[in-house]
């Protein structure tokens, strides 16, 4: 809800702050202990995390292993190596 659905006495955001303090003072310790609780997971989920891009600085790291193994061979492996940790 904003605060501009708040009572008239709300006239700006430090209005609406001092509603809310108000608030808050007139509950008992340990709800007010959950609206801190609740105002700090808030800000938390709310808070945009930073964008990190994927390195592709691996590519063509194995270069060197091309003539060695088919992509066959590693398929057959790979599904050996899956099926080991089963036994």
């Amino acid at each position: 809800m904003a605060y501009d659905d708040f009572p008239e006495c709300v006239k700006d955001e430090q209005d609406f702050i001092d509603l809310l303090v108000s608030m808050i003072r007139r509950l008992p310790p340990g709800l007010q202990h959950r609206v801190a609780e609740f105002t700090r997971e808030l800000i938390r989920t709310d808070t945009p995390r930073k964008t990190r891009y994927l390195s592709l600085d691996w590519a063509g790291g194995l270069r060197d292993l091309r003539e060695k193994y088919a992509s066959t061979d590693l398929e057959r492996m790979a599904s050996e190596w899956r099926t080991e940790d089963f036994s």
